[in-house]
């Protein structure tokens, strides 16, 4: 299709929706086994135009959906060996009249099969979406041939979100990218986007966040970045939560949050929370992770880990010679054992305890505990026994676990001391006698309460009987602190969803609307509200 300015174009007409629309398919394992376009695949590409458009500008529609993308090339030869064309994008889901809104609706660019997989070369743009509701773009191959190797990629951005004004969250999950240096991996506007488990090399930063939304930010999860020019991941707006990810090689910050950005939360305490930075700033010698800020900025930096990066570990960067974004300073360890420390910070932080390997400002090991100061700003802790010579280094996080936490830099570290010998145990044939000066803390602090499972509770549901094809939910959970709602409606599988919840275009007849909480690994009760759609 290489010269046409509209490769596919599906939206809705006068009187007819646009629905159960498929634009290729999904392959067979003989298919999969060549690089060539065959079978249910389409080989599109546009000069200067769309290669797939799910809007119409003349009528004013956008596609209803659900519409399918799968099994494509989309700016690659049909032999899968170059590029052709030169769209300006390959995947375009936006509202037909322009803005953030009533967008196409229910769009999956790929599939969780790799034989749905779109491979998407060169031209402008790869996907982009704008207030496309429950929009995925699932296990594609972007700058990447059929056979492994580099393509050309898109000049611009490899996929974009625009979400101002959606009420289902988008998924860009599964998704390999081999990009030039200069081309933007993903970016999202307005946030209510879940970025997980993708792979991103090269390009000039691997995710961008930016124009926080009402519905929050994103959750950016299991990625991995690797040498880019800029940053790794830059964050503009408010309330990301950013764990789990592998960031090595970034000529600048491994994960930077500028000036603006508020209430986000990097790194966590949990199995597989803690973000790998290694190797980053080598083009700038700024931290692993930077923040810059007023001294009223606000920014939680749980558990990460890494090395040889240049600069700080964390950096803070006020806009004044005196501020210090999160308004804290590092917190001081006066004593590191093999088994215990104890030191002094604000009075009621949150202090974290971690293990270095060096002294190198770079870098930062294992998490060893979470402790509390007390109101005098006195905290001690205990952990697994370490050898001796561990360097013991802490931060400091102010209302932790809450939207306006904040975080310091990683204090000075000191190399740990030998454990005290314990008392002979006279049970066991020793004389006993004297105080315990075990190596652990000879005062503990009390043991946290034991983890409870969240419960849900729904505060608003639609009437229990109505006309009304749409309906929208509101809960909560209690504890709210790190719960995770799931949602479903009848017999649909459990997804990832948030408050409010919102199903349109219900068929008639009886629904069932369920809906749980997850904190840590506890998961709570299901809660479920029952209503009808008449005729």
């Amino acid at each position: 299709m290489a010269g046409l300015t509209e490769g596919v174009r599906i939206a809705d007409a006068l009187g007819s929706p646009a629905e159960e629309n498929e634009v290729g398919g999904t392959l067979t394992s003989g298919q999969m086994a060549t690089n060539v376009c065959d079978g249910p695949c389409n080989a599109i590409a546009t000069e200067n135009g769309n290669g797939v458009s799910l809007s119409d500008p003349n009528a004013g529609t956008a596609a209803t959906g659900p519409t399918t993308i799968s099994g494509n090339y989309l700016g690659l030869e049909p032999s899968g060996v170059g590029t052709v064309g030169n769209s300006v994008y390959a995947v375009l889901a936006t509202p037909a009249t322009g803005g953030c809104e009533d967008g196409p609706g229910d769009v999956t660019v790929g599939g969780t099969d790799p034989a749905a997989r779109n491979y998407i070369a060169g031209g402008a743009f790869g996907i982009a979406a704008e207030s496309a509701e429950n929009f995925r773009v699932l296990g594609n191959a972007i700058g990447i041939a059929p056979g492994g190797g580099a393509v050309e990629s898109p000049e611009h951005a490899a996929i974009g979100l625009c979400n101002e004004s959606v009420t289902e969250p988008s998924l860009v999950a599964g998704n390999q990218m081999m990009l030039s240096p200069d081309t933007l991996g993903i970016e999202t506007v307005f946030g209510q986007a879940e970025i997980l488990g993708n792979s991103i090399q090269g390009g000039l930063i691997g995710i961008e966040t930016t124009g926080a939304g009402p519905g929050g930010g994103d959750v950016i999860q299991a990625n991995t970045v690797v040498d880019t020019d800029r940053e790794g991941m830059l964050i503009h707006d408010e309330q990301n939560v950013v764990t789990g990810n592998s960031i090595s090689g970034s000529g600048w910050s491994g994960i930077e949050i500028e000036v603006g950005g508020e209430h986000n939360r990097i790194g966590g305490d949990e199995l597989g929370e803690a973000n790998t930075i290694n190797g980053t700033g080598h083009d700038s010698e700024s931290g692993a992770i930077l923040i810059a800020g007023t001294e009223a900025s606000r920014n939680e930096v749980a558990a990460n880990t890494g090395l040889a990066n240049f600069g700080a570990f964390i950096e803070l960067v006020g806009q004044g010679s005196s501020e210090t974004p999160n308004g804290l300073k590092p917190p001081v360890v006066t004593t590191a054992l093999q088994s215990s420390a104890s030191g002094t910070a604000a009075p009621n932080t949150t202090v974290r305890i971690f293990s270095k390997t060096s002294s190198e400002a770079g870098e930062l090991g294992a998490l060893l505990a979470v402790v509390k100061a007390d109101a005098a700003g006195a905290w001690s802790a205990t952990y697994a026994t370490r050898p001796v010579g561990t360097l013991v280094a802490a931060t400091q996080t102010s209302d932790a676990g809450t939207a306006i936490a904040g975080t310091s830099e990683v204090g000075v570290p000191v190399a740990a001391s030998a454990d005290p010998p314990k008392p002979p145990d006279p049970e066991k044939g020793g004389t006993g006698g004297g105080s315990s000066i075990g190596g652990g803390n000879a005062n503990p602090l009390p043991m946290p309460p034991a983890p409870t499972k969240p419960k849900v509770k729904i505060t608003q549901g639609p009437k229990k009987t109505s006309t009304s094809t749409t309906a929208k939910f509101k809960f909560k959970a209690e504890p709210a602190a790190g719960a995770k709602f799931e949602c479903k409606l009848d017999g649909a599988k459990w997804a990832r969803c948030s408050s409010p919840k919102t199903y349109k275009k219900l068929k008639v007849g009886k629904h069932t609307f369920r809906v749980r909480a997850t904190a840590g690994r506890l998961t709570g009760a299901v809660q479920k509200f029952q209503f009808a759609v008449k005729p």
